[in-house]
């Protein structure tokens, strides 16, 4: 009978999103993440990157968060 680890929990996850719109007078307007933590221990955020693809799957930008 196989045995199964316990899966690990990010303590990080994303609560929400916003991936904003456009109109003909300006680019995409309002867009945000919102990230948000499983307990109550800090999260470090150095080394995280955060991946923007588009409607068609094309990477379109990254965020990346660096020591303070």
């Amino acid at each position: 009978m196989p045995v199964f680890a316990e899966a690990d929990v990010s303590p990080l996850y994303i609560s929400a999103f916003n991936a904003g719109y456009k109109d003909d007078s300006a680019a995409q307007n309002y867009d945000f993440i919102e990230l948000a933590r499983a307990g109550a221990d800090d999260v470090l955020l150095a080394g995280v990157e955060l991946r923007y693809f588009n409607s068609s799957g094309n990477f379109a930008g990254a965020i990346s968060f660096q020591d303070d």
